[in-house]
């Protein structure tokens, strides 16, 4: 059950994103999916993938805004592009930890 520590940390990364850019709104979202990782249903596993597969849609968005916004202004952006698609790429891939054989067996009701 270890592997389930990628996806809450890319959970908490998403909590901590919507947060900076000011999505309150948002905030109880992440939490929420963290909570159901308690539920050992198969509904909640694919709940998780594809909200995990949103998250990582939604950091690569960011990317592209935010290096659009700093090459118009003429500031770098390297890094910050750099920093924002390993949140996608690290949430992207958090969502395989649901396909390894324990997880399954244990969101297999």
């Amino acid at each position: 059950m270890w592997r389930l520590c990628f996806p809450i940390v890319s959970l908490l990364l998403m909590e901590a994103h919507f947060l900076f850019n000011g999505n309150e709104a948002l905030l109880p979202l992440p939490a929420a999916l963290a909570l159901f990782l308690l539920v050992p249903y198969r509904w909640v596993k694919w709940l998780e993938v594809g909200f995990l597969v949103f998250f990582g849609v939604e950091w690569v968005r960011t990317a592209l805004r935010l290096v659009n916004e700093r090459m118009a202004e003429g500031r770098p952006y390297t890094l910050a592009c750099v920093i924002l698609l390993v949140c996608a790429v690290y949430t992207l891939a958090s969502a395989w930890a649901f396909f390894t054989a324990k997880i399954k067996d244990h969101y297999s009701l």
